[in-house]
């Protein structure tokens, strides 16, 4: 199943999800050809492709004001962030509120 270009998030409202073909099996849609591997030996799951996020036009000034709580990571290092735990090597972080 070829992968192509999918829009997940759009200003902020969930407009798609990721299926490898059993997920969509299950789901009764189509694939969106986002079966991962971690090795050979492992059977596939969900993964991203070339994820990325599009830059918005609010300025990070505006974002931060109107964030009464949080958390503004604004450094990683090493190998970055973890997705299936969450962690994350090291960096600064920010706590908003």
């Amino acid at each position: 199943m070829p992968t192509q270009k999918r829009i997940i998030i759009d200003r902020g409202v969930l407009k798609g999800f990721m299926y490898n073909t059993i997920t969509a099996r299950r789901a009764g849609v189509k694939s969106t050809g986002n079966a991962s591997r971690g090795g050979f030996t492992s059977v596939p799951g969900i993964g991203s492709h070339n994820f990325y996020m599009a830059p918005g036009t609010t300025s990070r000034a505006d974002i931060l004001a109107a964030t009464s709580g949080g958390l503004l990571l604004t450094e990683v290092t090493g190998y970055g962030i973890n997705s299936v735990n969450g962690n994350f090597s090291g960096g600064r972080i920010r706590i908003l509120g």
